[in-house]
């Protein structure tokens, strides 16, 4: 998160967010306290401008898989590490799932076998249908599989709803949300973001907001943030529409359509 005297800058997960916090680091005077941390409810003031990020959902799976597939990102750790556990505590065989939560289920190597190769759209297919719409989702852990919203909502929808709709401390409200129409309604009641930049054009969309809000940068200052480079950027060897076939295409269209439609996202 990035906070100066008017601007907050709340992150979602690989948007650019990296290179958005250099940006508003060189140009503003605030600071940078933690990243994907969301926001206290006590500390809210509706005069300050709320800047969030946003991607293409199609987009979004492919950099989030194939950055795993450099074996990087705090999702491929998760998913991929073996775990262990010493002992098993009383009433382990009559209990399981109480007695060890979500990850006596984690299946580390079929995992590892989904970031094979950042070449291989069927590898990139069965990690999404794992992903988004099988039980398999619970492995994700952050309070998504096993949440009834994780049956309608995507992974993507789920860290939007929590970042910029959900105070720290308040997710059990995204527990009660059981059809996409309530997460709709959810949304639209609780978004407190004023302001969204896209990855597809982070720069432009950042000046711009910038000079809304009554912040001018000079012709130095916009060159030199034009030729920052880029930081954590996964490589996509083929096209997007590659990736996807025409399950896995519509897997996202249904999980994710909140985001689709109000952002007038398309497959491209």
């Amino acid at each position: 998160m990035f906070i100066s005297s008017n601007l907050v800058f709340l992150e979602l997960h690989k948007t650019g967010t990296t290179h958005v916090q250099k940006i508003l680091d060189e140009v503003l005077d605030g600071d940078i306290r933690g990243k994907h941390n969301q926001l206290k409810r006590t500390v809210f003031d509706q005069n300050t401008l709320y800047l969030g990020s946003i991607w293409n959902p199609w987009a979004w799976y492919c950099s989030l898989w194939s950055y795993g597939c450099d074996s990087a990102g705090m999702l491929y750790g998760k998913l991929t590490r073996t775990r262990r556990r010493l002992g098993r505590p009383l009433h382990w065989m009559s209990r399981p799932r109480e007695t060890y939560g979500e990850t006596l289920r984690l299946p580390s190597k079929d995992w590892r076998e989904t970031y094979r190769d950042a070449r291989d759209p069927e590898a990139f297919r069965t990690w999404l249908k794992m992903l988004l719409d099988s039980p398999h989702r619970r492995d994700i852990g952050e309070g998504y599989g096993s949440s009834p919203v994780s049956s309608v909502c995507g992974l993507m929808t789920y860290r939007y709803l929590r970042l910029f709709c959900t105070f720290r401390g308040e997710d059990a409200a995204l527990k009660k949300l059981l059809s996409a129409q309530e997460v709709e309604r959810y949304e639209q009641q609780n978004n407190f973001i004023t302001h969204f930049v896209r990855t597809e054009s982070l720069e432009r969309d950042l000046f711009a907001i910038l000079s809304e809000s009554g912040i001018t940068l000079s012709d130095a200052a916009e060159d030199k943030v034009l030729n920052m480079p880029k930081t954590n950027s996964s490589v996509r060897p083929l096209g997007l529409a590659d990736y996807y076939d025409e399950e896995t295409a519509a897997l996202v269209a249904r999980k994710d359509w909140i985001l689709i439609d109000k952002f007038g996202y398309r497959l491209e």
